[in-house]
């Protein structure tokens, strides 16, 4: 239920849990960090540990682990400082730092594809 990407909902998760961690994720396999990008986990890994891979173009939902719902390139290089879709009382969209193969990262708030 702690987990980033998490879809149970409780009110007492802020209690349980603590706050969310913010992970710092480096891309594997891409420099360009998009709203809508299909992540994929490599490996069994994690959102918080792991690698992660951007799969280009339109995969089938089954394909994605999860999407970058917003990038702080939408806010004008502003840093996103909350998820608009997130919740307290759930981990499932949660903010993340994301870094490309070139080194330039963005602000980010990843959804989990919880149907994947």
């Amino acid at each position: 239920m702690c987990a980033l990407g998490a879809p149970w909902y409780t009110v007492d998760l802020p209690q349980i849990c603590g706050p969310a961690p913010v992970p710092h994720i480096t891309l594997d396999n891409s420099r360009i960090i998009y709203d809508q990008a299909c992540l994929k986990l490599e490996g069994g890994s994690t959102w918080a540990s792991g690698a992660v891979s951007l799969i280009q173009g339109t995969p089938p939902a089954v394909d994605c682990d999860g999407y970058v719902a917003e990038t702080s390139v939408d806010t004008g290089g502003t840093p996103i400082v909350v998820c608009r879709d997130a919740s307290i009382y759930m981990r499932e969209t949660f903010m993340a730092v994301l870094t490309g193969t070139d080194g330039g990262s963005a602000t980010v708030c990843i959804m989990e594809n919880t149907g994947a």
